[in-house]
């Protein structure tokens, strides 16, 4: 199912996202919020990814290029400003492409009246909740 790949593939990139950019937070409140943030990541994808076949996950796995891009653009932004509003926007603009993506399955799955799986609602409440976690360190 689209949805489930979309979800599977935005839980992807907000990890390796974190991932990338925790060398450069030197908060450890933001470190924690952030830590958090991926745990509650994983346990969708896993929930997601349980929901698909392993040649749908093979299809929805992020691609070398998108990871190599990611990591450069991690890099650029945060190498000469460590600051946590700098860290905080980074992690907000990239939560707000997530929500942008899987919503815009939910709306099409909308117009075609199909069920949309919970877990997809599920990941756009995480995101909501993380940008609002995150808007204090700006």
């Amino acid at each position: 199912m689209r949805i489930l790949e979309e979800v599977v593939k935005n839980t992807d990139m907000g990890i390796r996202a974190i991932n990338n950019i925790r060398s450069y937070v030197e908060d450890e409140e933001l470190m924690h919020t952030m830590l958090c943030q991926r745990e509650e990541l994983k346990r969708i994808q896993t929930e997601a990814e349980s929901q698909l076949s392993e040649e749908e996950l093979e299809e929805c796995r992020s691609n070398k290029f998108q990871q190599m891009m990611l990591k450069a653009g991690v890099k650029i932004n945060a190498v000469f400003d460590k600051s946590n509003t700098n860290i905080a926007q980074m992690m907000i603009e990239g939560t707000n492409m997530g929500i942008n993506s899987v919503q815009e399955e939910i709306n099409e799955m909308n117009l075609k009246g199909e069920e949309i799986p919970p877990i997809a609602t599920e990941l756009i409440s995480l995101y909501d909740k993380n940008i609002n976690e995150l808007r204090p360190f700006l």
